[in-house]
């Protein structure tokens, strides 16, 4: 953090820099300190503006997607898509952040699910706020379809939680997705 305001401070505004800022809002979303990470990728954005360092400029993008998911702000999300050029739409991380906002909206938690287990990169440290989100609504819906009894084992396939392996297994005590 320090070095990023050094380098406000000081005006640098270089690829290196970008790498810099990526570095910190990568950490910062391992660490959930979603504030920190706002702030990063907004300035982050400026920087590939006016830098030519855009190598990863998709994988943010994607990212601050997900944070506008999270925080349910569909109106800086729309500004953001209406404002990308299309080869960055069409990058399969945004791709994807853009699918798997289509299934939170449409309350598919199928999909949703589905596109979870694929979200590339460190995407599943904010999107897994909204998993959680998406598990409340599923459960909500398949207690009312499935009134009176539903077998335990459904629910957990449906609500996308892992089962550990057997021991006699291969994978040891790994965890798999049911």
């Amino acid at each position: 953090k320090a070095i990023r305001q050094d380098m406000v401070i000081q005006h640098i505004r270089n690829a290196n820099s970008v790498l810099i800022y990526e570095s910190n809002g990568r950490l910062a979303m391992q660490e959930h300190d979603f504030g920190e990470f706002y702030k990063i990728q907004s300035y982050l954005m400026g920087l590939y503006a006016d830098t030519r360092a855009r190598e990863n400029e998709a994988e943010f993008m994607a990212y601050r997607l997900f944070y506008w998911m999270m925080q349910n702000n569909t109106v800086d999300m729309v500004k953001d898509i209406r404002n990308m050029p299309m080869d960055l739409k069409s990058h399969p991380y945004v791709s994807h952040a853009l699918n798997l906002h289509r299934a939170l909206e449409l309350s598919d938690y199928v999909s949703f699910f589905r596109l979870f287990a694929t979200t590339p990169n460190q995407g599943k440290c904010i999107v897994c706020i909204l998993r959680d989100r998406m598990r409340s609504r599923a459960l909500r819906v398949i207690l009312r379809s499935y009134k009176p009894s539903i077998p335990f084992d459904f629910l957990r396939d449906q609500l996308a939680f892992k089962v550990k392996a057997e021991e006699g297994d291969e994978e040891g005590d790994e965890e798999k997705t049911v």
